[in-house]
């Protein structure tokens, strides 16, 4: 299962370097795009859920390969 890590901008000017188990990230933001918080908040709960389902269909809950 492809991962990637990207990166985010806070507005306090700290970059903070992020992972996704699954390239889903990419559908819900674009690199250099500015969210407003909610927004931000919105978009990676929806990716990071994805990701996270995806991960169980492939390795299952407990995350060993079936």
């Amino acid at each position: 299962m492809p991962e990637m890590y990207f990166h985010v901008r806070w507005p306090d000017g700290l970059r903070q370097r992020c992972y996704s188990p699954s390239t889903v990230i990419e559908d819900y933001f674009v690199p250099g795009g500015q969210y407003a918080l909610q927004e931000f908040v919105e978009r990676s709960r929806t990716a990071l859920g994805i990701a996270g389902e995806r991960v169980k269909e492939k390795f299952g809950a407990d995350g060993s390969t079936r």
